[in-house]
């Protein structure tokens, strides 16, 4: 009787996972970013608004949002067919690294990776199958910034 007790605490004791390790635990990342004027720019999405942002490159472009959104700019990064591979996201100076994570925690779940490197710099990943969302904090000169980027995975596949 006491082999199958132990055996049941150990069966129920057990770890399964149904995602792959390093992928969030989420039901699926965020592809978008709501920003005014602009409205909502997607991952995967046919950017046609050029004419609104500042052309950085044949493939770059940066949109400078409303004051009131808290982002300071947004770059997209374009395939050759304009849709939007990437969103590089620099937060406004009142944006603290902590809150971000936080915050992003709360609707992602825990995140796939976190790291620190040798200067302070901290990154905090979020991947699922389709896109991965980095966060990015790093302090400049007692200046705290804080980064975001959201790729789709599957372009080019």
């Amino acid at each position: 009787m006491r082999a199958v007790l132990f055996s049941l605490a150990l069966a129920g004791c057990s770890v399964h996972t149904a995602r792959p390790v390093g992928v969030s635990g989420t039901e699926g990342i965020e592809r978008y970013v709501d920003a005014s004027p602009f409205g909502r720019l997607e991952l995967g999405a046919y950017f046609a608004d050029s004419g609104r942002a500042n052309r950085l490159a044949d493939s770059l472009y940066q949109l400078l949002p409303d004051a009131g959104t808290e982002i300071r700019a947004l770059t997209l990064h374009l395939a050759p067919d304009r849709r939007i591979t990437a969103i590089d996201i620099t937060y406004g100076d009142l944006r603290r690294y902590a809150d971000e994570v936080a915050h992003a925690r709360g609707r992602l779940g825990d995140p796939s990776r976190t790291r620190t490197d040798d200067d302070g710099s901290q990154y905090t990943v979020w991947q699922d199958a389709r896109t991965r969302f980095e966060l990015v904090g790093r302090v400049f000169s007692n200046r705290s910034t804080v980064t975001g980027r959201l790729t789709d995975l599957l372009f080019g596949r």
